[in-house]
């Protein structure tokens, strides 16, 4: 981890990121076990350099979800791996939602925030995790934070503590979400998404993806 963006650092230092629908390495391939798969040198408005400069360490590309998606990718931070394997058993589902096609192939579940129904965007390479500002109408401000996306640059973002309801296995908690800028709050909207889980999920569960759905992985996996 770095400056909470999940970085994979083997032969090659890529960002893990399951908000992007499309990877890609300044060399123009990603090695996966023995695979080599081809892709671009760089993404629009996105290039290594930029990635490096604002997460703080050199990366070369990323791998997004055209890879993750097929293959049964486990990670779990908190035990420090990353696994793909094509025969790993599948655990117990969250509530995904069928919208991959639209959303090129991104994880999308549906959760309660402040009890509340909310269709979220899983993206890994958010170190922030945001929500539509109607979910926290009236709520106190607690800080701003800085963050940014490839689209506008860097951005402030005020934070308010939600409840959250995973849905599944009992799990509800707290955490903290901030607030898009309009442009991308908009798009968001236009997917019919109310917001996104950044790298914070990622951080406390291990957690499961096979094509555009999300699992809790069996146990010893």
């Amino acid at each position: 981890m770095v400056n909470n963006h999940i970085i994979i650092n083997n032969e090659q230092k890529l960002v893990f990121d399951t908000g992007s629908p499309l990877s890609f390495h300044s060399l123009g391939h990603i090695f996966i076990g023995d695979e080599t798969i081809t892709v671009p040198t760089s993404l629009p408005e996105v290039l290594a350099e930029y990635l490096s400069q604002n997460i703080g360490c050199d990366v070369q590309g990323l791998i997004a979800m055209d890879i993750i998606n097929n293959h049964s990718t486990t990670i779990s931070l908190k035990d420090g791996f990353l696994l793909m394997n094509d025969d790993a058993p599948f655990g117990t589902e969250f509530c995904n939602l069928n919208m991959s096609r639209s959303l090129g192939g991104l994880l999308c579940i549906k959760v309660k925030v402040n009890k509340r129904t909310a269709k979220m965007i899983v993206d890994s390479g958010a170190k922030i995790s945001y929500i539509s500002p109607n979910f926290v109408n009236g709520m106190k401000e607690e800080n701003n934070v800085e963050d940014f996306s490839p689209y506008i640059g860097n951005f402030l973002t005020p934070l308010f503590t939600c409840d959250v309801d995973l849905l599944v296995g009992g799990i509800s908690y707290s955490q903290q979400f901030g607030i898009l800028p309009a442009i991308i709050s908009t798009m968001l909207f236009l997917y019919g998404a109310d917001g996104l889980f950044g790298v914070e999920l990622f951080k406390r569960y291990r957690l499961q993806i096979m094509n555009g759905r999300l699992f809790f992985p069996p146990q010893g996996i």
